[in-house]
C-alpha cells in the first residue's frame, strides 16, 4: 500500500483584513507509485483531514472532513490534471479579486511572498486541481464559512524530489 508521509505545513497570510490565506502541506511520497495511488494515500492521510477553520494542528476526526466536505464524499476523480500556468493564473486571480465593480489588489510585499512561497511549488511535477462536490447540500457542518471568496486547491506530485505539495488558497 502506498503511503504519503507528512513533512510540514505553512500558512501564508494575504493582506490584512482580507481574511485570505494560502495553506501549504508538504508530504514525502514514493516516486514509483502511480498518481492515483498517491492521491488515494493523500486522501487517507490524517493531516489532509482538516476543516481549516479550527486553527493550526486541529483536525476533523468524526467524521473525517477535508475543508467543507466529508472525506467519505470525496474521491480521486475530483483531482483533475491541469498545468502550472493555469493553476498560477487561478491563484493570482483569486488573490487580486473583483466583485461587483470593486477590485482589490494585494500589496507588493504580499504578491512577492505569494510568488516566492507559494507559486514556486507549482513549477515542478504533475499538477492536479481539486473539484469538490458542488452546492450547499454537499457541504459538511459549518463548511459554508470557508471560501466565501473562493476555495482553490491544487496538488503537485514532484517525483524528482519524492514530494507532494497541497496548496489551498481560500478565506474564512
Amino acid at each position: 500500500m502506498t503511503e504519503v508521509r507528512f513533512a510540514s505545513t505553512e500558512l501564508v497570510h494575504m493582506d490584512r483584513n482580507t481574511y485570505m490565506w494560502v495553506d501549504l502541506m508538504h508530504f514525502s511520497v514514493d516516486p514509483g507509485a502511480t498518481d492515483h495511488q498517491i492521491l488515494t494515500a493523500l486522501m487517507d492521510a490524517h493531516e489532509y483531514h482538516t476543516m481549516y477553520i479550527f486553527g493550526d494542528g486541529e483536525f476533523a476526526e468524526d467524521p473525517p472532513v477535508h475543508a467543507s466536505w466529508a472525506v467519505k464524499d470525496l474521491d480521486t476523480t475530483m483531482f483533475r490534471p491541469t498545468d502550472a500556468a493555469s493553476a498560477q493564473g487561478i491563484i493570482l486571480a483569486w488573490a487580486n479579486w473583483t466583485e461587483d465593480e470593486r477590485h482589490y489588489t494585494q500589496s507588493r510585499e504580499t504578491m512577492s511572498r505569494l510568488n516566492s512561497e507559494v507559486l514556486a511549488y507549482l513549477r515542478p511535477g504533475d499538477v492536479y486541481e481539486f473539484h469538490p462536490p458542488e452546492g450547499e447540500e454537499a457541504m459538511y457542518g459549518c463548511g459554508w464559512i470557508l471560501g466565501q471568496g473562493g476555495f482553490h486547491e491544487f496538488v503537485v506530485i514532484d517525483r524528482d524530489s519524492s514530494s507532494l505539495h497541497v496548496i489551498v488558497a481560500s478565506d474564512d
